[in-house]
């Protein structure tokens, strides 16, 4: 993978705090904005009520596409867009938790304590990504198959 898309896509992944994922249920298409923490592999953690729509949606299918934008109105266009697959998981890595809880300016709960009460954890692997930086390449993406 080019080294730049990759820097790109890590400084889109880090200053992002919301991202955009979109399904198919028994319902229809929808889509939801959700607090993420990436890892190293761009995989994207949250936590969610079990009972929420998208937590049902995974269980039927994993399939989700979904954006992350850091940029406002009047600046160049900075995102990503993705596919790929989506699952509850039972615990990510303990950095990967920590971190989630600090960019989202709480202190992580201690060993032992039972934050979750009725939410899981859940993670997006996606298995393609377009990056969009304007500065860098104008209007053409760059394209990364995983």
């Amino acid at each position: 993978m080019d080294d730049q898309v990759k820097q790109v896509i890590e400084e889109i992944l880090d200053k992002g705090f919301l991202m955009n994922i979109a399904f198919q249920d028994y319902a229809g298409i929808w889509s939801c904005v959700l607090n993420y923490i990436p890892d190293e592999d761009y995989n994207l953690y949250w936590i969610s009520s079990t009972e929420v729509r998208h937590s049902k949606a995974i269980a039927e299918n994993p399939q989700f596409a979904g954006t992350v934008t850091v940029s406002d109105q009047g600046q160049d266009n900075l995102g990503i867009q993705f596919s790929g697959t989506a699952e509850k998981i039972d615990t990510p890595p303990v950095e990967i938790a920590a971190r989630y809880f600090t960019k989202r300016g709480k202190e992580a709960p201690g060993e032992g304590v039972d934050f979750l009460k009725g939410r899981s954890w859940y993670v997006v692997r996606p298995s393609k990504i377009d990056v969009i930086s304007q500065k860098l390449w104008g209007f053409e993406k760059k394209k990364i198959e995983l």
